[in-house]
């Protein structure tokens, strides 16, 4: 599992998370500059909310890879540098994304 960022400043995202996100973006909104906005809006405390959006909002913090972007609202741009976005599939098709420590790869 080798991200596909070095920035240890930035999230990094997993080639699996990237090709989910991707999909995930096509599947719901496939026009140019979609992408997945991670933000803690209305959530309980330390959830994180996953939409798929047009662009990215005026604040947030975009995080490229190939194929997509993330925009990540401030708070969550924060609370996320340096750590490890993954995703599994489970047995029903949908995939459960996670956030790591880039320490967990050692």
């Amino acid at each position: 599992m080798t991200p596909l960022t070095n920035d240890p400043s930035m999230l990094a995202v997993t080639p699996e998370a990237a090709k989910a996100i991707t999909q995930v973006v096509g599947d719901r909104d496939p026009s140019l500059g979609s992408g997945l906005r991670i933000t803690t809006a209305g959530t309980p405390l330390g959830a994180l909310l996953l939409s798929v959006v047009n662009g990215p909002d005026l604040h947030d913090h975009v995080v490229p890879f190939g194929g997509g972007a993330l925009f990540l609202d401030p708070e969550v741009a924060s609370r996320l540098a340096g750590k490890l976005l993954d995703v599994e599939v489970n047995q029903q098709g949908v995939a459960v994304f996670s956030v790591t420590s880039r320490a967990d790869l050692n």
